[in-house]
């Protein structure tokens, strides 16, 4: 009674003696797949693993706690990428906590732009404390983008993402020289290398250096044409997700959730983390290179963030631009130091690099 039932398959973690239909909502994004053979057994997955008696025999392990508090009876637990969700179901609201050991830079992120900009569409923020590596959020529900069948809703709900980022955009639009933004990325990757655990060995980190420099040389070899950068406030992360379709409609077109990686980007960052699916590496090259062969994708996938004329860019140099920050990310996040082996992800991107590199 006095612990956690853990189910890795729906990313839950919860008490023995929480409400089954509480337990069904927070896992039901997993029960959608396009397959509709697969959707049907993950339906009944998610159905049964939270139902009582099958979560105690479908659950992957049990975690005992000493002292149990009661409040405890109430938690459902989240895992993240750099922290740890805590679903109040007594209160209706959430907590977020920093993990141990990991940069307290994408918490704090999150934590900024929310309190700079209220008005995104998402949870809204009650307290924070950044010092302490924390903030609680009003419990919302909805599922995300990629788990709906509904094609009219998922065009609705994506186009009310779109405009909400695109506002934000606007007002935190600037124009930086072309040569200070390739700078400023370079040494902004050579600290988030220096800052990489030691797991990381030389040849990675010289690999991560060499990708940059041929990204920052592709930029300078346009310089001719280009003079600034279009710069932003971005999501970070904009991909289906963390965009929520909300439950209720009452409650408005669309949530964004998971701004930890939201920070001052190219401005068609965002765009084309969605339409490359950049978060997962494995055939990035081939999509990249899919899409700047392509002219008509190009309007397509910009047109919305507000660029304006874009015409002196040519469809590498927005790549070159995009895979420069994106690869400042994804070294920065890495900075883990209890980290025992290199991230397979990062070690899949610069792959990926390496063959957009060779295919130039």
């Amino acid at each position: 009674r006095d612990g956690f039932l853990v189910n890795d398959k729906l990313n839950l973690i919860f008490p023995p003696s929480a409400a089954t239909e509480q337990l069904r909502a927070l896992g039901a994004e997993y029960a959608y797949h396009p397959n509709p053979v697969r959707r049907l057994f993950q339906n009944l997955y998610v159905r049964y693993a939270v139902s009582r008696p099958w979560r105690w025999w479908l659950a992957s392990a049990h975690v005992s706690i000493e002292p149990w508090r009661e409040d405890f009876s109430g938690w459902v637990i989240l895992g993240g990428n750099h922290s740890i969700r805590i679903v109040d179901l007594e209160r209706d609201r959430c907590v977020v906590i920093r993990k141990i050991g990991f940069q307290p830079e994408f918490l704090n992120a999150a934590i900024d732009l929310r309190v700079r900009y209220p008005d995104l569409p998402g949870p809204r923020l009650l307290e924070d404390d950044a010092s302490a590596g924390w903030y609680s959020e009003e419990r919302i529900r909805g599922f995300p983008l990629n788990r709906s069948a509904n094609a009219a809703l998922v065009e609705r709900t994506s186009m009310a993402a779109r405009q909400a980022m695109a506002s934000l955009y606007k007002r935190t639009a600037e124009e930086v020289p072309l040569q200070h933004w390739i700078e400023d990325r370079l040494e902004r990757v050579d600290a988030a290398v220096a800052a990489l655990p030691p797991v990381y060995v030389e040849a990675t980190r010289c690999q991560i250096r060499s990708a940059a420099e041929d990204l920052a040389n592709g930029l300078r070899n346009g310089a001719s044409t280009i003079a600034t950068v279009a710069t932003a406030a971005t999501h970070g992360d904009f991909q289906p997700a963390n965009i929520l379709i909300p439950e209720h409609a009452a409650n408005g077109p669309v949530y964004l959730i998971d701004w930890e990686y939201s920070a001052v980007r190219c401005r068609w960052y965002d765009p084309l983390v969605f339409e490359l699916r950049s978060r997962f590496p494995v055939g990035l090259a081939e999509r990249v290179n899919a899409w700047t062969e392509n002219e008509a994708r190009r309007p397509q996938t910009l047109s919305w963030c507000g660029c304006g004329d874009l015409g002196h860019w040519s469809a590498r140099n927005l790549v070159a631009a995009f895979l420069l920050d994106d690869l400042l990310l994804r070294v920065r996040e890495n900075a883990i130091p209890g980290m025992h082996r290199e991230s397979s992800g990062l070690r899949i991107f610069l792959d990926e690099l390496d063959s957009l590199r060779q295919s130039a």
